[in-house]
């Protein structure tokens, strides 16, 4: 059995054979996982889980019980989900079978995304393969999100199913011609300030687009829960300073991407369209507009060549493409306005900074 810790999710990892002989021990072991995570959510990933007796089942029940609600369980074989639904626990879990394995041999390279990278997979289809690492729940999250901006309107490929590849996961989406807005910057550095016009036009779009019905979260919950796994660490004032901010910016309904950037916008007979759903929620554009700011011009100066490892662009021209991007999307604003707007893109940024460094040490 092996434990991971992500962004405020608890994954546990069942394997081989869980009877009467080592029931007890792995009870104890999950309790303990679980009592040394109060504020985290939990998910099981049973792909290496080859049998599950009743005694491993009330172990399951107990943890069940822990959380007071159903729990997802992963990757379930054959076998396993016959025992899992013979005894009725597809009524006290989520339960999810075991996916689809592909071979990445001979696959075309498309383009890299915030957490994986894309592949050709055939005429109709394309594959996005997680990083190693990533969790299975963030894998179906980032599915389901998809689907769920996809059906409120907002420009995203179609996703299909979850497949495994290799020892990670992706998600098969429909195929379709693209291009990064980072690699036409790249290509064809005379239409920067088109390329930023084109950007601001389309995160306007997108974030007058109402999305609260959807099945998406408000994003300041993610950042509440955030700030709840990470509070044992953070001084007091701290704590205080980022939760006033998150609770300071006013509600909205509209679609937030989460975690935009130059390289998941793309461009399709075009149109833009947005890659890397899993961030997806509703909420402010101020959300949005950080995490922009942050990568184009705060992380460049801390990080000198940053844009260029990661966005092929040069830092001199990612701070062009923010303060164009920038006027257009704050068309006709006074500049008072815009030096509020920039005030608060700083502190944002800082206590942004301040959280995930914790996030992150904790992961």
């Amino acid at each position: 059995m092996k434990i991971s810790v992500d962004s405020g999710m608890l994954t546990i990892w069942l394997e081989g054979r869980i009877d009467s002989n080592n029931a007890g021990a792995t009870e104890e072991k999950l309790l303990k996982a679980i009592g040394e995570h109060p504020d985290c959510s939990l998910c099981f990933d049973l792909g290496k889980l080859t049998y599950i007796s009743s005694a491993g089942l009330r172990s399951l029940l107990k943890c069940r019980k822990r959380a007071g609600k159903m729990l997802p369980l992963y990757n379930v074989n054959d076998d396993v989900f016959d025992i899992l639904t013979v005894t009725g626990f597809s009524d006290l879990f989520d339960i999810y079978r075991k996916l689809r394995d592909f071979s990445m041999k001979q696959r075309e390279f498309l383009t890299d995304s915030v957490n994986g990278k894309i592949y050709a997979l055939d005429d109709d289809n394309m594959l996005k393969v997680f990083r190693s690492g990533v969790p299975s729940e963030e894998v179906y999250q980032e599915r389901e999100y998809a689907h769920a901006a996809m059906v409120s309107g907002i420009p995203t490929a179609i996703p299909f199913d979850v497949v495994t590849v290799g020892d990670g996961f992706g998600i098969v989406y429909e195929a379709i011609d693209m291009v990064s807005v980072a690699s036409l910057v790249t290509a064809e550095p005379d239409t920067l300030e088109e390329r930023a016009d084109q950007f601001a036009a389309f995160l306007r779009e997108l974030h007058q687009t109402p999305v609260k019905d959807s099945g998406l979260p408000n994003i300041k919950d993610r950042y509440r829960q955030w700030l709840d796994v990470a509070s044992p660490r953070l001084e007091r004032e701290t704590q205080k300073r980022i939760m006033a901010l998150v609770e300071s910016i006013p509600e909205k309904d509209t679609y937030v991407h989460g975690e935009i950037n130059l390289s998941n916008v793309m461009l399709h007979r075009g149109e833009l369209f947005v890659m890397d759903a899993a961030g997806s929620a509703y909420g402010h554009p101020i959300f949005d507009l950080q995490g922009i700011y942050a990568a184009l011009i705060k992380i460049e100066q801390e990080r000198p060549l940053y844009c260029s490892t990661y966005f092929g662009v040069s830092g001199s021209n990612c701070k062009r493409f923010w303060e164009f991007f920038l006027k257009a999307y704050m068309v006709n604003k006074t500049p008072a306005e815009l030096e509020r707007l920039q005030m608060l893109l700083e502190q944002t940024y800082t206590l942004k900074q301040e959280l995930v460094s914790v996030l992150q040490g904790l992961g």
